[in-house]
């Protein structure tokens, strides 16, 4: 298979959430992708679905390609990303090159990028899929299958600070 935009087959069914959790905590990933969802427990969850609902009111959201929801897009281009804070910032960035990718390669769209809605903190980052992004995110997904291919989750991490916050952190911690 080659790895440039001429792919022979499309690229792995991941959700966006998986990105995100892959680069955020590798137990996590396996966890929630073991059907282990703890989220509906977490109040940090529930305060981002609140910024997320309540946000761009305008627009459809929640745009459901294959295994992949988009929180919203416009006629535009660009497929927009809504999230409560930018302390994962690379976190959500790749996934949000993840959708990119995903339309890019199993879709073929071209000429589309992203845009991350911080509206909490007024701020939004634009995304671009590059050459060097992309071999970046294959590296990621690679990752993400080996992870998932495991029995068992990867090690907990040593704890920081994020993971009080993780709705995870009784299975890892108590």
């Amino acid at each position: 298979m080659s790895n440039d935009s001429t792919r022979e087959s499309p690229p792995s069914l991941f959700t966006g959430t998986q990105v995100n959790y892959s680069l955020v905590c590798p137990r996590k990933l396996w966890l929630f992708s073991k059907d282990l969802d703890m989220e509906h427990t977490s109040e940090y969850v529930e305060l981002g679905r609140f910024i997320h609902e309540s946000s761009f009111t305008r627009h459809e959201k929640e745009i459901l390609i294959d295994r992949i929801k988009i929180d919203f897009s416009g006629h535009d281009g660009i497929v927009h990303e809504i999230k409560k804070s930018d302390a994962v910032e690379e976190a959500h960035t790749f996934q949000v090159l993840y959708y990119l990718y995903y339309l890019k390669h199993a879709k073929g769209l071209e000429n589309i990028t992203g845009r991350i809605h911080y509206p909490k903190l007024r701020h939004t980052l634009d995304i671009e899929l590059t050459a060097e992004r992309e071999a970046q995110l294959e590296a990621i997904l690679a990752k993400i299958d080996a992870i998932l291919a495991s029995d068992q989750p990867p090690p907990r991490l040593e704890k920081i600070s994020f993971c009080k916050k993780c709705s995870y952190y009784e299975l890892c911690y108590s």
